[in-house]
This record gives C-alpha cells, structure tokens and sequence, in this order.
C-alpha cells in the first residue's frame, strides 16, 4: 500500500470537512427559506376575497367557493351534450345571459355564422332566444360566467399593505425579479382591440388551431414582414386556422404610436390589445391575457399555439402536424368505450426539467418567491396548449385561483406550474409532449431547402431586417428532396 505525504492527508481531511460544512449550510439555507407554496398560492385569493368583500356576504361566498373541481366537471358535462340538444331558459334568464355578454362586447350580431349554419338559411332561428338554449350558447354561457367571477377577482380592490405584496415590493427594491401581484394582472380583464368571436358558427371548434404571434407594441415593421411571409399562408386559411398578433402598451408609449396600432387593426383586424405596460418580466400577465381571451372569444378551438415574433414557421408542415393531433384526439374520443370523467389535457414544446436560477441571471428567482429547487416540467418559449375545448378556461381559472402571486417566467407558469397543479390536485389528465421540426436558436445561415422541409419552426434569431431575406431565399431556391422529409 503507497504512503502519502502528511500535505496530502490533511488536504483530503480539509476537503471532507469543506463538504460537510458547505452540505450543512444549504441544508440549512434551504430549510429556513422553505415553505409550502401552494397553500400560500391558494389562502392569497382567497384572503384577498375576505378583505375586500365585507358588505356583501353572497357575494363572497360566491368567489370564495369557486373551485378548479366543480369547473372541470361543469365543463365535461356541458361537452358531452348532444350538440341537438337544447335547454329552455324563462325570457328573463335570456336577458341576463345577453347582459352578460355585453359586459364581453358580444351580442346578437356576433353569431350571424351559427344562424346561417342552420337549413334553409336560417330565417326561422332568432338569434337573441335561440343561442343560449342551443348547445354551443350553452358552452359560451358558461365560459362567460366562469370569466366573469375571475375578472370580479382581479378587479377587486384589496389593501395595499397585505403582507405577500408588502415582501414583494421590498425585494424588488432590492433588485429582484419577483413574482407578480394579483393586481397587476387587472388590465387583462379589459381590451383596446380585438374583443370579438374567432368563429360565430361553432365558437371555434370548426378550426385547427388558434395561433398568438408574441411582438412588442411599436413592432409595426415586424409584423408587416411576418404578415408578408410565412404567416400569409395561416391568414389566407381563415377556414382552418385564425392568427392574431398579441401586443400591449409600450412603457414610452405616445399617442402618435397609438394612433398608429389603430390604423394597424382597421387595416388588418388580427391585433388583440390589452392596456397593460409590456415589459420582459412581466411575460406571464400577456400569456395569461390570451389565455382568458382564448377562453371568452375561442372558447371551442382545440389547439392554442403561441409563438414569439423573431421565429419562422412551415406552414406546410404545422398544418401536418396539428391535423395528426385533431384525428388522433378524434379517433380515441369515437373509440373509447368507458365513461370519459376529465378532460384530457395536454402541451407541446421544447420540453425542459431546469434547476431554478438564484444568482447573477436575468432569470434568477429568489427563493422567497419560489422555494424548490426544480421548476416543474415545462415547454419553453414557443408552446402549444392542446386537447380541445376546456383547456383555455381551466388554465386561466387556475392560473388565477391557484399560483397567485405568479412566477414571471410565463412558460414555466403557463405550460409547468399550471398542469402540475391541474394534475396533482384535480387529477385533471394532463401530459407533455415534444413539439415535432422545433430548432432552437439556430443560426441563420444553417437554415437551408433541407432544414426548412424537416421542420416546423425556427426561434430566436428573425427581426424585420433579415426574416423577409431568409424568406426569399427559402422560396426562391425551394426544391422537393427526398431526403429531407418532415416526420411526425
């Protein structure tokens, strides 16, 4: 057996030692950081309720009792009705529903598609009666209802000195990224643009995919070169696909630039915008946005697809690929033979399992604001929520009655801590899924005929100045090659 010098002993005894104090002190650290967040999430709302609602005990009880459980449930019966069937509602019932609905700036002459779906044209279907008794005007009435208790929840005007809020603001003056306020999340319970149905005759369902291309407000440029190429295609297929670009307010924001966002949707009418400040960390407030619009104004589509501007998108190959997932989805529903008892849920991405970053990061989260030390499963960047109707609503009810205050990395609440909370506690089927042709950060001049074949999209490297370039090129010298097949 070799002898080692006395150095090399003690250096082992000093390095054993290092661990054991370095291992004792994250315990520790850990330790007193830790703490259940999920029921802190929960008891936020339903604080925030008791404290802002004393004089009006129904309504409390209301807000209090409205749960992800009885939501999924309501939902799955309402689905498996008969599309046939109808159910009769008193003339003043009637009434509320379309008082309802004008709170959403919905009324009778939204839904001319379903009225002219009907044989003959449809001249004996009054729209005003006839909607909310019908299969689908059951459908919206009840997204519009559960819609309405969340906006009540947002609205509500709670102390400022609540303790969860007070801890936020005095880390963000320490210059930490921190999780979002519930009432910071008001102005998506308002539109600028874009409060109208996706599709009158079937609230959506007649369609493949409903696509949100992320852009910051003054992108005027950006989106007029998107709108140009690769997202012509999905415009013209208004059958099958509706794309709208989602946008708020510039923090610099001026009125001429606002004038010009106007101009911009009379032009076009795909801008969808809401009246809160864009700002990088503050993401999670825009995907939730269109979440609630998804559920309000698309409440039957079955694929919700978001995607950031700087990205390039196959349209050949994205139309493949969601129409497999539809027959799919289409076929096990015909087959399956048991009793269906929860949605099935689900999300397409790049499917990450990170650690979360505390320090010396743009995306470090103090452990005040989560405590564990993996994020749950989630898709990053450009995601798709997919499973059909049901999805958009439960997301956005639980996203607001259970992970308030909110982390600000939008994909890991959207696409990862949602489902989990879905899954764990609901027992909601929810599972993830790689997103077929994705090519993260890619370089542009790696992108040739044979990439673009095999691919559905491309991320982070596009802007006005070379998208409309690469485009051209893919176009120009587009050939078939056998050997660079898209596979599903």
């Amino acid at each position: 057996m070799p002898r080692f010098p006395r150095f090399t002993y003690r250096f082992i005894r000093f390095i054993i030692i290092f661990i054991i104090i370095f291992s004792l002190f994250i315990i520790c650290f850990y330790s007193y950081h830790w703490y259940d967040l999920e029921m802190v999430q929960k008891n936020y709302v339903k604080q925030i309720i008791k404290l802002s609602i004393t004089n009006d005990h129904d309504q409390q009880q209301s807000l209090l009792t409205l749960n992800i459980d009885d939501i999924h449930r309501n939902l799955i019966k309402i689905y498996h009705q008969q599309p046939q069937q109808t159910n009769r509602l008193s003339p003043s019932a009637i009434d509320q529903y379309w008082s309802m609905a004008k709170n959403f700036n919905l009324t009778e002459e939204n839904f001319g598609e379903w009225k002219k779906s009907f044989t003959g044209g449809g001249d004996d279907v009054r729209i005003r009666q006839d909607f909310p008794q019908s299969f689908f005007g059951t459908i919206l009435g009840y997204h519009l209802k559960i819609a309405s208790s969340l906006d009540q929840i947002l609205r509500l005007n709670y102390p400022e000195n609540l303790t969860i809020d007070k801890l936020i603001d005095e880390r963000r003056q320490q210059g930490w990224i921190t999780n979002l306020k519930l009432n910071e999340f008001q102005p998506i319970t308002f539109l600028n643009f874009g409060a109208k149905i996706c599709e009158s005759k079937s609230l959506g369902f007649d369609l493949e995919a409903l696509i949100f291309v992320i852009t910051a407000p003054d992108d005027f440029e950006l989106r007029s070169v998107i709108r140009q190429t690769w997202a012509r295609k999905f415009q013209e297929n208004s059958r099958q696909i509706r794309l709208y670009f989602a946008i708020g307010y510039s923090r610099y924001s001026q009125h001429h630039q606002q004038l010009q966002i106007e101009q911009e949707y009379y032009q076009y009418y795909d801008l969808i915008q809401w009246p809160f400040i864009e700002n990088y960390n503050r993401l999670s407030i825009k995907s939730m946005a269109l979440i609630r619009w998804s559920a309000i104004y698309c409440p039957m589509v079955k694929n919700i697809y978001k995607i950031d501007g700087d990205s390039l998108v196959n349209y050949d190959n994205f139309m493949k690929f969601i129409m497999k997932i539809n027959n799919d989805n289409d076929n096990e529903r015909q087959t399956k033979t048991t009793n269906v008892n929860t949605l099935k849920l689900s999300a397409y991405g790049n499917i990450r399992y990170p650690q979360a970053i505390r320090f010396w990061s743009k995306f470090a989260t103090s452990f005040d604001d989560y405590p564990y030390v993996y994020y749950p499963k989630y898709t990053d960047a450009s995601w798709m929520l997919s499973g059909g109707p049901g999805n958009s609503l439960l997301t956005y009810a639980t996203g607001i009655l259970e992970t308030m205050p909110a982390l600000p990395w939008e994909d890991v609440l959207i696409t990862g801590l949602i489902p989990q909370r879905m899954q764990n506690n609901h027992h909601i089927d929810y599972k993830h899924y790689y997103f077929p042709g994705y090519n993260d950060r890619i370089k542009i001049n790696e992108i040739d005929n044979c990439k673009f074949q095999m691919s559905i999209i491309f991320t982070h490297k596009f802007n006005q100045y070379n998208l409309q370039k690469i485009w051209n090129k893919l176009q120009t010298n587009f050939t078939k090659n056998t050997n660079c097949q898209f596979l599903l």
